[in-house]
């Protein structure tokens, strides 16, 4: 049995989103701040963009620009954040640290 490829799109935005699975992606890796390398999106943008499309979308954890995460508060408010996209419906979550 051949593996189905899976053409996940990156979405900063709702039109994005939309945009991403009218155009065929399979699942969307929401973001915020692309020029960064990509941030955790707002809580209201995975509430937005989950309530408008039917594709899976997982959403970036990731609170600084710096890949390497030392910062205990960091830290504590990546978890706040995980804590909060928890009760979402989300396929699931990237971590880009």
């Amino acid at each position: 049995m051949a593996n189905k490829l899976i053409l996940e799109v990156i979405a900063c935005s709702v039109d994005d989103a939309v945009a991403a699975q009218s155009g065929g992606a399979d699942r969307l890796e929401l973001i915020s701040h692309f020029e960064l390398g990509g941030l955790t999106p707002p809580i209201n943008l995975v509430l937005d963009v989950v309530s408008s499309v039917k594709i899976p979308v997982r959403v970036m954890i990731r609170e600084i620009e710096n890949f390497f995460v030392e910062d205990e508060r960091i830290i504590e408010r990546m978890c706040d954040r995980i804590r909060s996209f928890s009760s979402l419906c989300v396929d699931g979550l990237v971590l880009g640290f």
